[in-house]
């Protein structure tokens, strides 16, 4: 202990230590407030929420572009994914938008211009980084590395993939046949 707190009496250190611990106890209550107000949920771009895994398990393989517009591999990826949903019509795409990183009004309208500029044609939700870890970290997968990204999960609903970086057409093709056949 601080050797002026050993020289104030009992009821003015007492006094002090309990201010202290109130001064502690508001700091980390502020601090777990911002985190929760930075973490929101998973939205549409009209600011609906809505829960990933109503996507999934469907009967239908369903991918998961995982992207932000300050992204600079995002738009090869967008590229890569609009030939996948053009040659695999079966399966369900959607696109997460991570512009939520910056609030949720202007990480909407970076998404809308991302979306307009790489001609995005398929519905894109919009999360943070905070958010898409839980929820990777709920599905018992490691955090996300970066962007862009997959997930993929199979008819079921199971995610049985989750990789980083701008993904072929053909690979994720390769993928879902490789797991049909097994």
């Amino acid at each position: 202990m601080n050797a002026s707190l050993n020289k104030l009496p009992h009821t003015q250190s007492h006094r002090l230590s309990h201010t202290l611990s109130k001064l502690c106890l508001s700091v980390i209550a502020t601090g777990l407030l911002s985190l929760s107000l930075t973490a929101q949920a998973m939205t549409d771009l009209q600011g609906k929420p809505v829960e990933l895994l109503e996507y999934v398990g469907k009967g239908k393989w369903t991918i998961f572009e995982i992207w932000a517009s300050d992204c600079p591999y995002c738009p090869d990826a967008i590229l890569y994914m609009r030939d996948f949903k053009h040659r695999y019509p079966q399966a369900d795409l959607y696109g997460i938008s991570l512009d939520g990183d910056n609030g949720y009004t202007r990480g909407r309208q970076a998404a809308q211009r991302f979306i307009q500029k790489h001609r995005v044609n398929f519905p894109t939700l919009m999360s943070d980084t905070v958010e898409l870890d839980k929820f990777l970290l709920d599905q018992g997968e490691e955090a996300l590395i970066g962007t862009p990204a997959l997930m993929i999960y199979n008819p079921k609903g199971e995610l049985v993939g989750v990789e980083s970086g701008a993904i072929i057409a053909q690979d994720v093709i390769d993928f879902i046949q490789n797991k049909q056949s097994n």
